[in-house]
């Protein structure tokens, strides 16, 4: 099972959820509260 992951850089920020689409969620309200952090949302099995 396939579980995903919001990251920065190698480092698990939040996690493990179990779609992408929830991770993405996450990911931009992350996004919208930091400043010139890059947040990515990875896949791993």
């Amino acid at each position: 099972m396939t579980e995903y992951y919001v990251t920065v850089g190698d480092d698990v920020v939040e996690g493990p959820f179990e779609t992408r689409k929830e991770a993405k969620r996450r990911k931009d309200e992350l996004s919208t509260n930091e400043v010139g952090v890059r947040y990515r949302v990875s896949a791993r099995s």
